[in-house]
């Protein structure tokens, strides 16, 4: 079997990448479904309650400063790991939903897949030397950009 080259010049994208955005492609086509739109709006006041319940323990001044929200958290490899980790859980409590129709359980089986691609990456990236694993790490932070701002956008009236 043939290995396939993975290109590494700032213009070209990587296979993973290439599958990511695929993936991350098709959960958006499968979220834009009427129904399933319909079904986030209606689930949309829990989601803000339990957001706005979240941020203020977050905000709490009696938290050690290592689990306040700081900037350095959003974009080191750590920070991207979290992001993954926390996307992941608000995926899965949505899929198991039962108010959401089946058109969603795929979109959101959609982003799952895209989410373990991008720990992967993520494991990859930890191996890289330091120039090629911040190119990778900022790539994570766009598809996690992406996946973060299609899931913000299907509950909107």
């Amino acid at each position: 079997m043939a290995k396939q080259k993975v290109p590494t010049s700032p213009g070209k994208k990587s296979v993973e990448a290439t599958a990511l955005s695929a993936l991350i492609s098709a959960a958006a086509i499968g979220l834009q479904n009427e129904r399933v739109r319909k079904a986030m709006r209606d689930l949309s006041g829990q989601l803000v309650t339990g957001v706005r319940d979240w941020q203020a323990r977050r905000a709490d001044p009696k938290l050690p400063a290592r689990d306040r929200a700081r900037v350095v958290n959003r974009f080191s490899q750590a920070g991207l790991a979290s992001r993954a980790r926390k996307l992941r859980a608000v995926v899965s409590g949505l899929r198991e939903t039962p108010l959401l129709p089946p058109e969603a359980r795929a979109a959101f089986g959609d982003f799952e897949k895209a989410l373990d691609l991008i720990d992967l990456r993520l494991q990859v990236a930890a191996a890289l030397p330091f120039g090629k694993r911040v190119r990778v790490l900022r790539e994570i932070d766009d598809a996690l950009d992406d996946l973060e701002r299609i899931l913000a956008e299907v509950g909107r009236v």
